[in-house]
């Protein structure tokens, strides 16, 4: 990811987050499909969308954190 989209991850709010997230994980699972049935070569775009919802957790957790405090 670019800082511009990293920019645009903090800026969210939780609820888009979660939105942006579930979207992620259906098109992970889409890409996981796919390449089961040989209809695509590219192994990276998997491994980068398990990236960037990591990084979507990531936010969310620091968004978390910064209510509690």
């Amino acid at each position: 990811m670019r800082k511009k989209d990293l920019a645009e991850l903090r800026a969210k709010s939780k609820e888009e987050l979660k939105k942006t997230l579930k979207e992620a994980e259906v098109s992970l699972l889409k890409l996981r499909i796919d390449l089961g049935a040989g209809k695509t070569k590219n192994v990276r775009a998997i491994s980068r969308k398990k990236d960037e919802i990591a990084r979507i957790k990531t936010m969310m957790r620091e968004k978390e954190i910064m209510e509690e405090k």
